[in-house]
C-alpha cells in the first residue's frame, strides 16, 4: 500500500481550496459535450462577475439577423476554459511540462478572458470606438480588485498572478516572462478562436467545423526576443524534415474559417446596422449625462432599458425591440481605392468632431428638404480595418525555423496574402438612416461625397413607417 502513488499536495498553492483535483460540477455543453469544472475552477465561475455574463449575448445584434445566435459570454467562457484543457493535454502528450499550477492559470484566465465584457461590447469598442477595450485599463482592475471574483482569485492565491496575465500588452512575447499559458488563451490561434470558431457557427446554422487533430500540431518552442530566449506557443507545421501539408491545411483552413463568419455574420449589414443604431442610443445619451462607467454591471437588458428611459435613446432602441432597422442610403467600398479608404477611416471611425459633423450636415440638408429630421436619424458607420491577427501565431517549419506565420517563408506562409485580401473587399463606408428618407437621404449624401460612386443599387422602400418608436 505505501508503494501506491499519492496525489501532488495542494496546499502551498491553494491554500482556500480543499481538493482543487475533485470534480464537483459538470455542465453540458451543447458545442463540447460535458465540461468538467474542478473545485477551484467551480469558485470561479460562481462568481456574481461570471454568472452577469450569462446575460451578454456573444455576438451582439446578430440574432435579428440569425434567430439562433443567442448564446452568451459565459457559455464562451465556459468553451473557452475546456479548449484551454484540451490544449494543456496535447502538449503534455508531446512531452512538454505543464505543472498543476500552470494549468489552474491557464483555466482561471480562460474563464475571466471576457470577464470585463460590456453589452454589445464589441460594436462599442472596435467598431465605434466609444468606450476602450474591454481587456485594458479601469474595467478590468475595478472587477479583480473588489467582489466576489476578488476574493476567489485571493483564496486560489491568484489575486496577484491572474491580473498581471489578462493585462499584458501584445506582443505577449515581448511583455511577458513567460508567454505561452497567456497565449493558450488568447493569442491569434487559441482557445478563444476555437471556441467561438465552433460556437458562433452552431448558434447562427452555418454548418462549419475545424478537426480535433488542429490540437495535435500546438507545441511549446524556445524563441529569442531581444536578448531572451522564452518559451512560446506555436503551431508544428514540419515533420521528419518536411512541410506537413495536413498541418499547414488545417490552420489555413481555420483562417478561412473565421474570414467566411467574418463576411456572414460579424459583418452583416443588417448587423452592422443594428450594432450602429445602438451605439448610437449610448452616444447621445452619455452625451445627456449617462456615466458609461455604469455598463461594467449591465447586461444586455438593463442596458437597452437605460438607454430607453433617456428621450434621446428611446426611439433607436425601440428601432431594434420592433425589428424597424435603419437602411443603407450610401456606400462606399473597397473600389475607392486603399487611399481613399484610408482617409475615410481617419476621419469618421472615432467618435468626434468629423463623424458628428458629417451626420449633422445630412440631418440639416435634410430638413432643408422638408424632411422631420433629428439626432440619431442619421448614422455614420465606418469600422476600421481588421487586421490579420489570425496569421500572428508562432510557426515551427519543417527545419525548426520559429517565426509568426504571416512573416514566415513563402511555402509555410503562401495563401495567407489572398484571406487578407478578401477582408480588405468586405470594408465599407456606410451611411445608415430611417426606411422613410432613404433616397432624400442618398441624395444628400451624393452633394456631401462628391465624385464617389455609391457600390450598392438604392433600393425603394415605399410606404413604410416612420422613425421606430412612432
Amino acid at each position: 500500500m505505501n508503494n501506491v502513488p499519492q496525489p501532488p499536495q495542494w496546499k502551498s498553492i491553494l491554500p482556500g481550496v480543499a481538493n482543487p483535483r475533485v470534480t464537483p460540477m459538470i455542465i453540458r455543453d451543447p458545442v463540447h459535450g460535458d465540461v468538467e469544472f474542478t473545485e477551484a475552477e467551480s469558485s470561479i465561475l460562481d462568481t456574481s462577475e461570471l454568472q452577469r455574463l450569462r446575460g451578454i449575448k456573444q455576438l451582439g445584434t446578430s440574432y435579428l439577423v440569425y434567430p439562433g445566435a443567442l448564446h452568451t459570454r459565459f457559455d464562451h467562457s465556459v468553451g473557452t476554459m475546456w479548449v484551454s484543457k484540451k490544449i494543456i493535454s496535447s502538449l503534455r502528450s508531446r512531452g512538454h511540462d505543464v505543472s498543476e499550477e500552470q494549468e489552474l492559470q491557464v483555466t482561471v484566465l480562460s474563464l475571466i478572458h471576457d470577464v470585463a465584457h460590456v453589452p454589445f461590447g464589441h460594436t462599442f469598442e472596435d467598431e465605434r470606438k466609444i468606450l476602450p477595450s474591454h481587456d485594458k485599463g479601469d474595467r478590468i482592475k475595478v472587477l479583480l480588485d473588489d467582489g466576489e471574483l476578488g476574493d476567489a482569485l485571493n483564496d486560489l492565491g491568484l489575486k496577484k498572478a491572474i491580473p498581471h496575465l489578462l493585462l499584458a500588452d501584445e506582443p505577449l512575447e515581448r511583455n511577458l516572462e513567460l508567454p505561452w499559458p497567456v497565449q493558450i488563451v488568447k493569442d491569434s490561434i487559441s482557445a478563444d478562436l476555437l471556441d467561438y470558431l465552433r460556437r458562433d457557427s452552431y448558434f447562427t446554422g452555418l454548418e462549419q467545423n475545424y478537426d480535433d487533430r488542429v490540437f495535435r500540431y500546438f507545441t511549446l518552442v524556445d524563441h529569442t526576443v531581444g536578448s531572451k530566449t522564452k518559451q512560446v506557443l506555436a503551431v508544428d507545421l514540419g515533420k521528419e524534415g518536411m512541410v506537413r501539408q495536413d498541418a499547414r491545411s488545417e490552420v489555413l483552413h481555420l483562417l478561412r474559417m473565421r474570414y467566411f463568419l467574418t463576411e456572414r455574420v460579424y459583418y452583416h449589414h443588417a448587423k452592422q446596422s443594428s450594432g450602429a443604431m445602438v451605439s448610437k442610443a449610448l452616444e447621445l445619451c452619455i452625451e445627456a449625462g449617462l456615466d458609461p462607467s455604469a455598463l461594467t454591471w449591465m447586461n444586455d437588458w438593463t442596458l437597452l432599458e437605460e438607454l430607453k428611459s433617456h428621450p434621446t435613446g428611446k426611439k433607436l432602441v425601440s428601432g431594434l425591440e420592433k425589428r424597424r432597422l435603419y437602411k443603407r442610403a450610401f456606400v462606399l467600398g473597397s473600389e475607392i481605392g486603399p487611399s481613399k479608404r484610408n482617409q475615410l477611416i481617419a476621419r469618421y471611425n472615432l467618435p468626434g468632431l468629423g463623424r458628428e459633423d458629417m451626420e449633422n450636415r445630412i440631418i440639416d440638408g435634410l430638413g432643408r428638404g422638408g424632411s422631420d429630421v433629428g439626432a440619431g436619424d442619421v448614422i455614420i458607420h465606418c469600422p476600421d480595418l481588421g487586421t490579420m491577427k489570425e496569421a500572428k501565431v508562432f510557426a515551427v517549419d519543417e527545419e525548426g525555423v520559429v517565426d509568426k506565420l504571416h512573416m514566415h517563408r513563402r511555402p509555410i506562409s503562401r495563401d495567407l496574402d489572398h484571406i487578407e485580401n478578401q477582408y480588405l473587399a468586405i470594408w465599407n463606408f456606410f451611411i445608415f438612416t430611417r426606411r422613410d428618407i432613404v433616397r432624400k437621404a442618398y441624395e444628400v449624401a451624393r452633394g456631401l461625397f462628391p465624385g464617389e460612386t455609391p457600390n450598392f443599387r438604392l433600393k425603394d422602400y415605399g410606404e413604410l413607417p416612420g422613425p421606430p418608436g412612432q
